[in-house]
């Protein structure tokens, strides 16, 4: 269960009955295909970037500290700074 006050509505949509049974439900789901459609949207990049950054190792964290130095780098080089 989960508070109501949590629920966030999308603009993703399913046609199914009044009250679906559970088999019902996660056919009108995977046929709909929710999950890639959210996963394609702004807000489920978004989760998966979280969650990448989450994922990371210590070496993931330093490649990406030094692409930002040689990204920043390059732009004061560009602006002549």
């Amino acid at each position: 269960m989960i508070n109501f006050k949590r629920l966030v509505l999308t603009d993703l949509e399913i046609s199914i009955s009044k009250t679906p049974n559970k088999k019902e439900l996660a056919a009108a789901l995977q046929a709909a295909d929710v999950a890639g459609k959210f996963a394609a949207s702004n807000w489920g990049k978004k989760l998966a970037r979280q969650s990448a950054k989450k994922a990371a190792t210590d070496f993931d964290r330093y490649k990406a500290m030094k692409t930002k130095v040689a990204r920043s780098a390059a732009i004061k080089a560009k602006l002549g700074k």
